[in-house]
């Protein structure tokens, strides 16, 4: 004869599949809240959160939920995700930040959210010495270069082959980026 639980247990043992439910992975290592921050899925991603899920979760590459949301530029998923404590310096299995990506993606709202919560601006990858700086002057992002600066990036860092920002928007035929670039690195050794 099968015994049945006691009617008391039933709401415990829901709270317990609902967590464990909060880190099942797909076959990328992606939690149910990557996914989510991935899509923008603002209301998820706070119901998610809500149920403790681990808001610093990273899938097979070391994306985190934040990195995702900042790829993307959904605005209000990185709010609410550096709400609850979102690590703003985790780094993917490349080395890139969450302001490396929404730098490099044009996302300056994202840019300034990430600012505001302590990312370190002049940060570099690993691989090839790139800053946040460095990637939105190569994608012509005078928005996000400009906040980049107003937050103190310095323009007259190099990556591991000598290049700054402005040979990066020179390079990718932003010339009029560069002269700027180039204006504020020389005001700045003056």
């Amino acid at each position: 004869m099968k015994r049945l639980l006691p009617l008391a247990l039933l709401p415990l043992l829901a709270l317990v599949a609902c967590e464990r439910a909060t880190e099942t992975r797909d076959r990328d290592g992606r939690t149910p809240l990557i996914r989510a921050a991935e899509s923008g899925d603002n209301a998820l991603v706070r119901s998610l959160l809500s149920e403790r899920a681990n808001v610093n979760a990273v899938d097979h590459c070391a994306w985190s939920p934040l990195m995702k949301a900042a790829l993307q530029g959904h605005v209000d998923t990185v709010r609410t995700l550096l709400a609850h404590g979102a690590s703003v310096e985790t780094r993917d299995n490349a080395g890139y930040s969450a302001l490396m990506v929404a730098a490099g993606n044009g996302h300056a709202a994202v840019v300034d959210l990430l600012i505001e919560h302590g990312a370190l601006v002049d940060a570099s990858e690993p691989i090839n010495g790139q800053t946040a700086l460095q990637w939105a002057a190569q994608r012509g992002f005078t928005e996000v270069v400009a906040r980049l600066l107003a937050a103190g990036a310095d323009p007259s860092r190099t990556d591991r082959h000598g290049r700054d920002a402005a040979q990066y928007a020179r390079d990718a035929g932003q010339m009029q980026l560069a002269d700027d670039l180039q204006a504020r690195r020389q005001a700045l050794t003056h």
